[in-house]
């Protein structure tokens, strides 16, 4: 009977060393496909804020026709957001109990409830964020 020697176990060894070496490589493939396919659809799937900030001394927010054109151009620039001031000088842009109305909105209309509802109208086109933005020191209104 022979004996089994390193002789006759080296290429053996050999082919077992080969076929780990191929496995590790890939298995570490597989590992890194799948690594960067999820760094891609995560990073695809990142929301971006596209804001636009609306100041209430010039034409945006006193009746229907300039929120409506608000909007409209909102969404015609790609934004998704709108940071909107909605009290400026101690008098509001919305119905309020406590501040009287800014003395430039249209009597009856209600700037920023009518500001949401055409903002977040997907009829209309893509939705839109809508955020009050409050000046809290100016407090005069006359």
């Amino acid at each position: 009977m022979k004996s089994i020697g390193p002789s006759r176990l080296r290429p053996l060894c050999n082919i077992l060393q080969s076929a780990r070496t191929i496995w590790s490589w890939l298995c570490q493939g597989v590992f890194l496909a799948a690594w960067l396919s999820v760094a891609l659809v995560t990073r695809a799937q990142t929301p971006e804020l596209r804001g636009w900030w609306v100041d209430t001394w010039h034409a945006a927010m006193r009746n229907q026709s300039e929120v409506d054109a608000l909007v409209n151009t909102a969404r015609a620039a790609n934004f998704n957001a709108l940071f909107v001031e909605v009290r400026k000088r101690g008098d509001a842009y919305y119905v309020s109990r406590l501040e009287p109305k800014a003395s430039d909105v249209e009597a009856g209309f209600d700037p920023l409830a009518y500001l949401i509802t055409r903002a977040h109208d997907t009829n209309a086109g893509p939705r839109l964020e809508v955020h009050a933005w409050i000046v809290t020191y100016n407090i005069w209104n006359n």
